[in-house]
């Protein structure tokens, strides 16, 4: 009966040390595979360590970090994939040539294939590892040659008709700019005309005033004279009228002293004669 018991619990001592040794490996597995899910591809992908990862998953599922580890080598399966339909690019024969002869592609999931960019403006490749690598292969430069081989009279013509485009509106600009100064100039030019025209009308009118002024003055001048003329033949008329009178007046008193002169001279006798024959 002790035997029995003390064999019970051997077994139960080596059970727990059995546990216990699996979950200390179980969880050195997962720290292992949480560094291989967390390696930066962009030095290189790893390959061997994804594999390392693989069968550590396969034995331990039930890993957090394997769902990230499937989900890794979906990727690289998608990656070789594409590249193996489009294989003319530097980077995709890499690819190929890499994960195409190692081991890991026994544990490749099946995976359609992604087109790929064919020209250079994109923002990512559709893979991580396409992604990661692309810069050492200049898969951008590449692709501006695939653009440029496709579309190269397209953006030539383009190119083209745009100066064209360019030409004919600098042009058109000109020819504005050009009617705007020769209308500017034109504006400017009648503008002149018109105060050249209107200094002359202001010349011709000052001119007709001042001749106007001289024959204003010219005729009073005239009236002036007229008027001194006849205020002086007046005068003269009347001092010749005076004169006459005063002569005839003279000549009336001449006679008249004449007359009695006469008178006084003749014979008493004379005068009786004359008395008598006049009766």
């Amino acid at each position: 009966m002790h035997r029995t018991i003390y064999a019970i619990s051997i077994i139960l001592i080596a059970l727990t040390a059995c546990d216990r040794s699996d979950d200390h490996k179980r969880q050195i597995i997962e720290q292992r595979i949480t560094k291989i899910a967390k390696l930066d591809w962009s030095e290189g992908i790893p390959l061997d360590e994804l594999i390392e990862a693989s069968k550590a998953c396969n034995k331990f599922p039930d890993i957090t970090q394997c769902t990230v580890l499937d989900s890794q080598l979906m990727d690289v399966a998608i990656s070789l994939a594409s590249c193996d339909a489009d294989h003319r690019s530097g980077l995709c024969s890499a690819v190929v040539k890499a994960i195409g002869a190692h081991p890991i592609i026994q544990r490749l999931p099946d995976a359609a294939p992604i087109v790929l960019p064919q020209n250079p403006f994109y923002f990512s490749l559709p893979t991580e590892v396409l992604n990661s690598q692309a810069w050492k292969f200049s898969y951008r430069s590449e692709s501006w040659l695939w653009f440029w081989a496709v579309w190269q009279w397209v953006i030539i013509g383009t190119v083209l008709f745009s100066l064209s485009l360019y030409a004919l509106w600098r042009k058109r600009e000109k020819e504005a700019k050009d009617k705007q100064a020769r209308d500017a100039e034109e504006k400017q030019q009648i503008k002149i005309r018109q105060d050249l025209h209107a200094a002359e009308l202001k010349r011709l009118a000052q001119i007709q005033a001042e001749k106007e002024a001289r024959e204003r003055i010219r005729r009073n001048e005239e009236l002036e004279e007229k008027l001194k003329k006849e205020s002086e033949d007046r005068i003269v008329r009347a001092a010749n009228e005076r004169a006459e009178k005063l002569a005839k007046e003279k000549a009336e008193i001449a006679e008249i002293m004449s007359t009695a002169l006469s008178g006084i001279s003749t014979p008493k006798s004379e005068r009786r004669a004359k008395k008598t024959k006049g009766i």
